[in-house]
């Protein structure tokens, strides 16, 4: 290399290099007992959801449908308590995917009690792991609540949503990969210099 390249190298201190925010994970797994909490808000809502939809279905039934005869409107509305049955597994599932992909990791009970799913990468979940997750709910019910349990029995508290789609539960930020822009002028930026491959020697 010659002498005059030498010269012109430039010593690169940590100053002048980008700062990435929250570089490191600050947040742990959330204690079990305010994973509760935030599920029994989440559940309330779905609840509270479910039943707005059942009203609005029996009043749109007395409203358009009042020429029908009463014993058939009785009918129909008869057969709300199987649509009922249904529509709360549809409301669980739209409700906890939504929220939790739309609001990077953050149901309205997670919201509340300062919590967050996020990646093993410490990211907000994609679709697919939002929707996993998902799943993960919907057979914990299905078993009865037992299934919850499992948290309590592990020491990392970890459950059947976390495995399925490989999130848990944490009160930290996202991973932030985005350079400070206060920081951007004092980037330095060095272009290689040539090489000369036939001579093997910097020109």
């Amino acid at each position: 290399m010659n002498s005059s390249h030498k010269e012109n190298l430039l010593y690169l201190s940590s100053e002048h290099l980008p700062v990435r925010q929250n570089s490191r994970p600050t947040g742990k797994k959330i204690k079990l007992n305010k994973r509760v909490y935030a599920f029994y808000v989440d559940m309330i809502a779905v609840l509270v959801l479910k039943k707005s939809l059942i009203l609005s279905y029996i009043s749109f039934m007395k409203v358009f449908f009042f020429q029908v005869d009463p014993k058939s409107q009785f009918t129909m509305l008869k057969n709300i308590g199987s649509l009922e049955s249904y529509l709360f597994w549809a409301v669980s599932f739209s409700y906890f995917f939504l929220t939790m992909f739309l609001g990077e990791g953050k149901t309205l009970g997670k919201l509340i009690f300062g919590q967050r799913v996020v990646a093993r990468n410490e990211e907000a979940p994609t679709a697919l792991q939002a929707c996993l997750r998902t799943y993960g709910y919907l057979i914990c019910m299905l078993s009865g609540g037992l299934l919850f349990i499992i948290p309590a029995l592990r020491s990392d508290g970890l459950g059947v949503a976390d495995f399925l789609s490989g999130t848990y539960s944490t009160d930290g930020p996202l991973l932030d990969h985005r350079v400070d822009e206060s920081q951007s002028a004092n980037i330095i930026y060095l272009s290689p210099p040539d090489y000369d491959f036939q001579n093997q020697e910097v020109s």
